[in-house]
C-alpha cells in the first residue's frame, strides 16, 4: 500500500474481462502483478477470487485480503453490461440485439464490437425510460431478472467482506 501507513484489511476489485483480454489473460496479468504477495490459482474460480497474503511475506500483516471479480461472471469474456443483459427479459434482449445488429449492418450505428453490450443495455434503458441519464439510475427498475443474475456476484461480496449484501 504505497503512500499509506494504515493497514487495509480487505480490498475488492471488480475488473472487466474484455474480449480483447479475456479471463485467462486477466488471470495471467494478476499473477504477474501479485504473485510475490499472493498465491493465485491455475484457473479463475467461478465464484470469484479471494486471496490471503502469502505466509512467507514478512509484511503479511500489512497486506489486505484481496478479492477479484471478473465481469460478467468469472467465466465469460465481457463487461458489466453483459451481466445486465442477462437481467433483461429474453424478449427484450433478443429484440434489441437484433435491432442494434441491423443498425450496424445498415451503417446507421458505428459502435465497435467490444461496445455492443453497452449499446444494447443503453438502448434498453432509453426505450424503457428516456428520462434516465445513465444505466445506474435504471438498474433497479428496468432489469427484471437482476436478483438472480447478480446472485453469484453478491455471494462473492458477502464472502469477501463477511456481511450480507442487501
Amino acid at each position: 500500500m504505497v503512500g499509506s501507513a494504515r493497514t487495509k484489511r480487505v480490498l475488492g476489485a471488480v475488473i472487466d474481462a474484455d474480449p480483447d483480454t479475456g479471463v485467462p489473460r486477466r488471470l495471467q496479468d494478476l499473477r504477474r502483478r501479485l504473485d510475490s504477495a499472493y498465491e493465485l490459482p491455475d484457473a479463475f474460480p467461478v465464484d470469484g477470487l479471494i486471496l490471503r497474503p502469502r505466509a512467507s511475506r514478512p509484511d503479511r500483516a500489512r497486506l489486505p485480503i484481496l478479492g477479484v471479480w471478473l465481469m460478467p461472471d468469472n467465466e465469460r469474456d465481457g463487461i458489466f453490461e453483459d451481466l445486465l443483459r442477462v437481467a433483461m427479459t429474453v424478449e427484450s434482449e433478443s429484440y434489441i440485439s437484433a435491432v442494434v445488429d441491423k443498425a450496424k449492418v445498415d451503417g446507421v450505428a458505428t459502435y465497435s464490437d467490444v461496445e455492443r453490450s453497452k449499446v444494447i443495455v443503453k438502448t434498453h434503458v432509453a426505450w424503457q425510460d428516456p428520462d434516465k441519464k445513465n444505466v445506474g439510475e435504471a438498474i433497479g427498475q428496468h432489469f427484471e431478472n437482476l436478483a438472480p443474475a447478480c446472485q453469484p456476484f453478491l455471494g462473492w461480496l458477502e464472502r469477501l467482506f463477511g456481511e450480507p449484501v442487501a
